[in-house]
């Protein structure tokens, strides 16, 4: 299930504007080490997770997934759903950005 945060950032919090709410949107890359024989598999079970594109892969069981998601909660569980593949040996965040848009009420 899709959410969205809706809350103060905490740019906003930090200096007292709580009424100022803010839509996040997270963009985070990630390379998979995967077991080289079961490459094929773990690649079809990350490709079934929503909100997650891999983008490379090479015969040694690497991949570079990209996630796209509303909230940094959604990234710590697509990680999480990304090692419990079977074939999967490590996980490893090597880039996150993070864009803000004001909600106007």
């Amino acid at each position: 299930m899709k959410t969205s945060r809706l809350a103060p950032s905490r740019r906003s919090f930090l200096r007292g504007n709580l009424n100022e709410t803010h839509q996040e949107f997270h963009v985070t890359s990630l390379v998979v080490h995967a077991i080289p024989a079961q490459l094929c598999d773990v690649r079809a079970a990350i490709e079934q997770l929503p909100d997650t594109e891999i983008h490379a892969d090479n015969d040694q069981g690497k991949l570079v997934v990209v996630l796209e998601t509303d909230n940094e909660y959604l990234i710590l569980e697509r990680i999480d759903q990304i090692n419990a593949v079977r074939g999967v040996i490590t996980t490893s965040m090597v880039y996150h950005q993070v864009e803000e848009s004001e909600v106007n009420h």
